[in-house]
């Protein structure tokens, strides 16, 4: 057979097989395919089938494969969170490794050229929803099922943890996401239940969870069952089950001695927009404000929702906790436009309520955007500076019980960053309330008709200086310089060249150089310009911000106080929370572990200080009560359903048995350690424990009312 019949054979059975030329070319998928029909023809229908559980192993990424029968039953977590992708009914083989998709014995490898056909010709969109799914599948293949038919999952995967760290006196319960990707939402989470309104208003909802009293398995991340088999279970809304579930996990939260809990519960219904910022590693402040508006628009409709189910069910009749949940200022901050000149002066200066009210036309923000930069570099400085320049000024109208706030933190220049980011502990928002300024609006520089001259000049020269460098295509730089090395060591001229030519050639480098040292200085001298500029325009606008900080100090101004309550910012690739205890003390959450720390930690403020990476704060309003922090405590924990009480309580005792049997194990194994007489080995791993007689005296509750 001669080289052309061997090629049109070859195109021939390209038609046949409707391979893409690029998947020919590919060696690898070449390679794949042979070694598939090696294996074929060596194996017989027995070494088939372990080549397929190979395979299916290799989807799952496990090693053992008893474990591929019970991965294949495991119910997929999107169907809990109803979320909008339809379900797909190929083979879920295309969520596995690319490379496991091989030829399966002689015959099979048009089979698996179809399926990389369909992969290649995949949306973006689709590939990102597949991993995905893999990506919340994988969690779930860890899901075991027990004689008893209840699942008992796995702790996450990206989590380490000491199972025998016991919780720290005082401390917080660390919300853990079910995987990495939804770390922002677990920490969300956990800063709203730091805020005592939010905390309340949950545990107050209605209805109630009524899905089971069993909790055994909550804190690792399965939903709470019931016992009964017949026990009915109530399909409510979206909106309203994401409310009981929050309440079940607020509640677990405030009873459970354990150290931890993976919030899957809640997180299985994040939008998959969230989701799929969280993969691919947005913004964390936009994966959270994302996900905080599904938890703000849920709260609204659950409570539109249940006031139609009250007024049309007879003898519905709101209780007297309703109070606490059903308003839409528990998230909800409203403003208005401000004015040029005040709505009504005061009378005999007077800080007194005006007759003038606010406008009609409001604007209801859920989160504040906030940009940290050179002047404005604490939160109220931030906060102000946001309200001033939006729009033509706006006001505070009416503020929630709980703000929360995005951080932006403006890039460096060439003449450095912006200072430290402070959070302030506490906050007065009286001076930017549209009641108590009258209407009128805050100073900004912008309105200052030296600041807008000295700002136009800032973008002309920057423009410039755009244009000297070559915005329009390839640096200016680098085409010079190019220029010169063809003049010096391509153009040279020859020996028949004439004198003028030899001579306009010999002068075509040095000119050259001339007109790039002419641009070089020319972009030095801009850059100073701006530099100067910009420290004329950083000057006025500390100015203004000076003078808001003396107004905001002036004591009729200190009236509508807010305290910090919880700070979320990225640390070497991690998010970490920040969240303040009813006592007043603080706590670092990362990593499943709540770790101590001191006020000025949590201010920040200072060089050494992760304040570039805080993107979220939350602030709680001081209220004006008589009451203290354990009666606080105490009317919450009567919210609670005694169901919940119950389960709860039978989880706690479950978890000092499991203590306790680890104490005794490792009692009964002494250790290198203990045999040197170390002493303190078992408090540093977190657990109270004495010796009498060989036996462990049951360790006692962390937890104190």
């Amino acid at each position: 057979m001669d080289v052309d019949e061997m090629e049109e054979d070859q195109l021939q059975l390209d038609r046949n097989t409707s391979i893409p030329s690029a998947v020919l070319e590919s060696p690898r998928m070449l390679a794949s395919n042979a070694a598939g029909d090696n294996a074929g023809k060596k194996r017989g229908s027995e070494e088939q089938d372990t080549d397929d559980e190979f395979v299916e192993a290799r989807r799952y990424g496990l090693r053992d494969r008893t474990k591929i029968k019970k991965a294949e039953k495991t119910p997929t977590i999107l169907g809990q969170c109803q979320t909008e992708a339809p379900s797909r009914g190929r083979d879920m083989r295309t969520y596995g490794r690319r490379n496991s998709r091989r030829g399966k014995g002689r015959g099979k490898g048009v089979e698996g050229w179809s399926s990389w056909n369909t992969d290649i010709g995949m949306s973006e969109d689709e590939q990102i929803r597949q991993a995905l799914e893999a990506s919340v599948q994988s969690h779930h293949d860890l899901m075991q099922t027990t004689g008893s038919g209840a699942r008992t999952p796995a702790l996450p995967q990206h989590l380490d943890f000491n199972l025998q760290s016991r919780r720290v006196q005082g401390a917080p319960i660390a919300m853990v996401a079910p995987f990495a990707s939804l770390e922002i939402v677990a920490s969300l989470l956990q800063a709203l239940f730091a805020a005592p309104q939010v905390r309340t208003a949950y545990l107050a909802s209605r209805p109630i969870d009524n899905r089971g009293s069993d909790l055994s398995n909550f804190w690792k991340g399965a939903a709470p069952t019931d016992s009964s088999l017949d026990a009915p279970q109530d399909k409510l809304d979206a909106h309203m089950d994401l409310s009981r579930r929050l309440q079940t996990l607020f509640a677990f939260a405030t009873l459970s001695q354990r150290p931890l809990c993976v919030v899957q519960d809640v997180a299985s219904l994040a939008p998959s927009e969230v989701i799929a910022r969280g993969a691919d590693h947005s913004a964390p402040a936009k994966v959270a404000s994302l996900f905080y508006e599904f938890v703000v628009d849920s709260l609204g409709k659950h409570i539109s929702a249940f006031t139609d189910t009250i007024l049309n069910t007879p003898n519905a009749e709101p209780v007297d906790t309703d109070a606490l949940w059903m308003t839409d200022a528990l998230f909800l901050s409203s403003g208005a436009a401000a004015l040029t000149h005040p709505a009504s002066p005061r009378l005999n200066g007077e800080s007194g309520s005006s007759s003038s009210s606010p406008p009609k036309v409001e604007q209801h923000r859920s989160f504040l955007q906030l940009r940290h930069d050179s002047v404005n570099s604490d939160t109220y400085s931030c906060l102000r500076a946001a309200l001033a320049s939006d729009g033509e000024g706006a006001l505070l109208t009416r503020t929630a019980s709980v703000i929360s706030m995005g951080i932006d933190h403006a890039l460096p220049t060439a003449e450095g960053g912006p200072p430290p980011f402070t959070i302030n502990e506490r906050i007065h928002l009286d001076s930017l309330m549209w009641d108590r300024r009258q209407g009128v609006r805050l100073d900004a520089e912008l309105r200052d008709l030296e600041m807008v001259r000295l700002d136009a000049i800032r973008q002309d020269l920057e423009a410039r200086k755009r244009k000297l460098l070559g915005d329009g295509g390839r640096p200016a730089n680098e085409v010079l310089l190019g220029a010169k090395r063809y003049f010096e060591q391509i153009a040279t001229p020859g020996d028949g060249t004439d004198a003028i030519r030899s001579s306009s050639l010999a002068e075509a480098a040095p000119q050259i150089q001339k007109i790039l040292d002419a641009v070089q200085a020319d972009l030095a001298a801009t850059d100073k310009l701006i530099a100067k500029i910009r420290a004329q325009i950083d000057a006025k606008r500390a100015l203004v911000a000076d003078r808001a900080k003396r107004e905001a100090s002036n004591p009729e101004w200190t009236q509508l106080a807010y305290d910090l309550c919880a700070v979320l910012y990225n640390e070497l690739g991690r998010c970490v929370a920040l969240v303040k205890q009813p006592n007043g003390s603080w706590w670092k959450i990362a990593n499943g572990q709540a770790i101590a720390v001191d006020k000025e930690d949590v201010i920040m403020g200072r060089p050494q200080d992760p304040s570039s990476g805080v993107f979220w704060v939350v602030y709680a309003r001081v209220e004006n009560t008589t009451s203290t922090v354990e009666q606080d405590e105490q009317a919450r924990e009567e919210l609670i359903s005694e169901a919940m009480k119950v389960g709860i309580a039978d989880d706690n005792l479950t978890y000092e048995s499991e203590l306790l049997s680890l104490i005794r194990s490792d009692a009964a194994t002494p250790s290198s350690t203990v045999a040197e007489g170390v002493p303190g080995e078992v408090e540093e791993k977190g657990v109270d424990v004495t010796m009498e007689n060989g036996e462990a005296e049951e360790p006692k509750s962390p937890r104190t009312t």
